[in-house]
């Protein structure tokens, strides 16, 4: 009786950890998006001058920190852009709101 307890605790273990793991992704995302959002807005220098810095990285760096921040770097990617600023703003919220919506647990 004992062992099929344990067996059947240790999918509500896996679960709970799994539900965890999503809550942090989850936040990690919102985080993220909230300072690029918050950059843009209020210093987009500092973000000009990030996105330069990046790209002055040699490519086993650049292609390190595209994996590590890829929807931030797709963001800023698409903030550098030569598109209209509105269209620009657009894009960026867009896909910002589908990471925030595919991260959701």
């Amino acid at each position: 009786m004992e062992d099929r307890t344990a067996a059947l605790a240790a999918p509500d273990r896996k679960n709970a950890s799994d539900r965890a793991l999503s809550i942090a992704w989850f936040l990690i995302m919102l985080t993220g998006w909230s300072i690029v959002a918050t950059l843009l807005v209020a210093s987009p220098d500092t973000a000009d001058r990030f996105w330069h810095w990046s790209r002055n990285l040699p490519m086993w760096q650049q292609v390190i920190e595209w994996i590590i921040l890829l929807p931030w770097m797709v963001g800023l990617a698409i903030w550098q852009s030569d598109w209209a600023t509105n269209v620009r703003v657009a894009a960026v919220t867009l896909v910002a709101l589908a990471w925030i919506v595919a991260s959701k647990p």
